[in-house]
């Protein structure tokens, strides 16, 4: 087995295109992780779910973990404001936000109402990688406090053939933390 690399982040979202927040620890499930994107946001004019490559604000709301266990994730728009997912004034919120209706959807993710933090455990997840992740234009949006920069893809592309990562499927879950090694199994 060689040693691929370490783990240097993992970043948690719990409602898709939005901002999501670096966790330590995380637990992978054969939907991913867990908690992961267990929310959309829908754009109810086009009856389809928004992106943040389609609709750059989204991408300057942050989904975080629920504020009780077993709750539902928390949104917080840039304004400050913060509502839980399921809040029956969420979409309204959102809609005024972003200038258009929509609603929130929960989706069919890896259930788990917050990442999981604390000491790893010995089980580790293993993935088979499927292809190359390519990377779109939403990395070239501006966010938060980092300003929109066009040459972000030009250097993906220039450094990384345009793939940065790798899609992967969980062979078997269990929780991956920083610090860990990435190895490949033959």
């Amino acid at each position: 087995m060689a040693t691929l690399g370490i783990v240097e982040e993992i970043y948690w979202y719990p409602v898709k295109s939005m901002l999501g927040e670096s966790v330590r620890t995380a637990e992978f499930t054969g939907a991913g992780i867990a908690g992961d994107r267990v929310w959309a946001v829908r754009d109810e004019a086009r009856g389809d779910f928004m992106t943040g490559k389609r609709v750059a604000a989204l991408m300057g709301c942050t989904g975080r973990p629920a504020a009780e266990e077993g709750g539902v994730p928390e949104i917080e728009l840039p304004t400050g404001d913060v509502f839980a997912a399921d809040d029956p004034l969420a979409s309204k919120r959102l809609s005024v936000f972003l200038g258009r209706e929509v609603t929130l959807w929960p989706c069919d993710g890896a259930p788990a109402p917050s990442p999981p933090q604390g000491t790893p455990e010995e089980t580790e997840a293993e993935w088979q990688v499927r292809m190359a992740c390519p990377r779109c234009v939403m990395t070239t949006h501006g966010f938060a406090d980092v300003p929109r920069d066009p040459t972000v893809m030009r250097r993906l592309v220039s450094e990384a053939g345009g793939d940065p990562g790798v899609y992967a499927s969980v062979e078997r879950g269990g929780r991956v933390s920083v610090g860990d090694a990435v190895v490949a199994i033959d």
